[in-house]
């Protein structure tokens, strides 16, 4: 069993072997990982409940470094749930870049809002309800109050077709957005709209996924 400690809780390595009654070995090729006793219950440890550690296997772990996360990165992770990679990736991230989380069960992406929001990693993180074969939404767009507001006006009706035409087409329901993922700021018409030429110069830097059931 593995469990990684959240960055800035390094000092902290001595309490939590206390308080877990076990000696946390270090993962030599993982950083922040180490490895516990399968019987050892986390759970309902102090530390856990105040996230500064949570469970994730090497495998996730390794997944995730090999992604090679860079600062201002636009990452999209596939079936996210149940979240610790996803929490990992805010992690690598931290105030630069986004990421999306899509998962095609709601109550799984829930989950994902509710790691995010215990380890305080969900700021520039967004989650999707959809199917990850045909997710299409472009990543983080900076939209700027400084367009003309003459030119919204004139494009109003017309954006609003496309994402009527979009949204069924993607059927995405965003259940969970970070203050600086790039949705606040966004009109929502502009955060649906999908163009070939804006994924083309703009699209995903990275991309975490796995086989998701779409039954």
């Amino acid at each position: 069993m593995w469990q990684r400690l959240k960055p800035g809780s390094e000092t902290l390595l001595a309490d939590v072997e206390a308080e877990l009654g076990c000696k946390l070995e270090n993962v030599n090729w993982l950083p922040g990982f180490f490895a516990i006793a399968s019987q050892i219950q986390i759970a309902r440890s102090k530390v856990y409940c105040e996230g500064k550690i949570y469970g994730i296997d090497a495998a996730s772990g390794a997944a995730v470094t090999a992604l090679n996360v860079l600062p201002r990165d636009h990452i999209l992770d596939l079936c996210a749930a149940p979240g610790a990679k996803l929490c990992m990736l805010a992690e690598h991230l931290g105030s630069s870049g986004s990421l999306t989380g899509v998962d095609i069960a709601k109550s799984h992406l829930a989950a994902c809002r509710t790691m995010l929001q215990k380890y305080a990693l969900g700021g520039r993180c967004r989650l999707f309800v959809a199917d990850g074969t045909i997710f299409s939404l472009l990543p983080y767009q900076e939209w700027s109050s400084r367009v003309p507001w003459s030119e919204r006006r004139k494009s109003k009706d017309t954006n609003r077709i496309q994402l009527n035409v979009t949204s069924k087409a993607n059927t995405c329901e965003l259940i969970f957005y970070g203050r600086h993922s790039g949705v606040i700021g966004l009109r929502k018409e502009q955060l649906f709209q999908t163009r070939k030429e804006e994924a083309n110069d703009g699209g995903y830097d990275k991309s975490n996924e796995k086989q998701q059931a779409t039954d």
